[in-house]
């Protein structure tokens, strides 16, 4: 028991597969008394010390094709019929089915009885975060994106479930064009959910593939995640975002922006203690915003104005303000 505890770091994991494999190689056998357990032929085996090294000797026995769905299942990171697999990997069900069977036999993955099917997942949560770590970011990029795509084709309903999980491989996928536009859609289902935390996820998984020349898309990101940072208290960050969107406003030339981000700025800067600072930036929004001929956008600029006046102990200059924007 000391050798083993010793051997396996006290990894409950370990110790369990290492009985069972131990009890396998009949070095640990049942009699009458109890348990026959041959000391010197276990000092022997070479045993794993650490999770990374159990996990490449249950890997080590597998075919490549068999290594090939495994990869499939580590992207996926979901249980799977061999049917869904056979179609992931373009192969013929039989042969699929075999190898799936063989690679629990070898103890990889562990068969489960899912509504009218079988489903095929990782026994150890070690072995897939392994071999996922391992498989090389291009062919990691290449399963994602085929995953997504069956999902999105094959999927008859499109629910909240299935958005997150087609946005979170097409992300993976690095794909600009369909990473950005699910993500969003999952980000807007979050917050219909008041999953604030993983909207924000999202949005900001979407503004990492949006295309330079797609402002619309940037806008809208930037301004809904800033928007929801601020909301959590995270003003530093949010100051952030509204930053990049002022000057994303410039260099695209949108005026309408412009004076959005710089409104939203003095929001932060206010709430953050910079009175003066959002003062002056409240001012400049509303000044903008009424050369747009925007009044929704004038009147919530003079709010803010109204509200750095009161935060300033100008409780007249801000009633009359304030007067003047309702």
């Amino acid at each position: 028991t000391e050798h083993l505890q010793k051997l396996t770091g006290g990894n409950p994991l370990l110790l369990a597969e290492t009985l069972f494999g131990l009890i396998s190689a009949g070095l640990i056998t049942r009699n009458l008394a109890g348990w026959d357990i041959r000391l010197e032929g276990i000092r022997l085996c070479n045993l794993p010390k650490n999770l990374s090294d159990f996990a490449q000797a249950q890997l080590c026995a597998s075919t490549p094709k068999q290594h090939r769905l495994l990869e499939l299942l580590a992207a996926l990171d979901a249980p799977a019929s061999h049917f869904y697999l056979a179609t992931l990997a373009q192969r013929e069900v039989s042969s699929v089915l075999a190898d799936l069977e063989a690679l629990v036999a070898l103890t990889v993955l562990i068969r489960q009885q899912s509504s009218q099917e079988s489903v095929y997942s990782y026994r150890h949560r070690c072995t897939r975060e392994y071999l996922y770590n391992e498989t090389a970011p291009s062919r990691r990029r290449e399963l994602h994106h085929a995953i997504a795509q069956s999902l999105e084709q094959g999927s008859p309903t499109t629910s909240p479930q299935m958005i997150e999980q087609i946005a979170h491989h097409y992300c993976e996928a690095v794909d600009q064009q369909s990473g950005p536009r699910f993500a969003f859609r999952a980000a807007y289902i979050a917050l219909e959910h008041a999953a604030t935390d993983r909207a924000i996820s999202f949005f900001l998984k979407g503004l990492d593939l949006v295309p330079r020349n797609d402002a619309a898309l940037r806008f809208e990101g930037l301004e809904a995640v800033a928007a929801l940072l601020l909301m959590r208290g995270d003003s530093d960050r949010a100051a952030k975002f509204y930053q990049e969107m002022l000057l994303l406003a410039r260099m695209a030339g949108i005026p309408s922006k412009e004076a959005l981000a710089i409104r939203e700025t003095s929001r932060v800067l206010i709430e953050s203690g910079d009175v003066t600072r959002g003062l002056a930036y409240a001012q400049d929004a509303a000044a903008r915003f009424r050369e747009l001929e925007d009044a929704p956008g004038e009147i919530a600029s003079l709010v803010l104005w109204a509200f750095a006046l009161l935060r300033k102990g100008d409780t007249m200059a801000a009633d009359l303000l304030a007067r003047e924007a309702f």
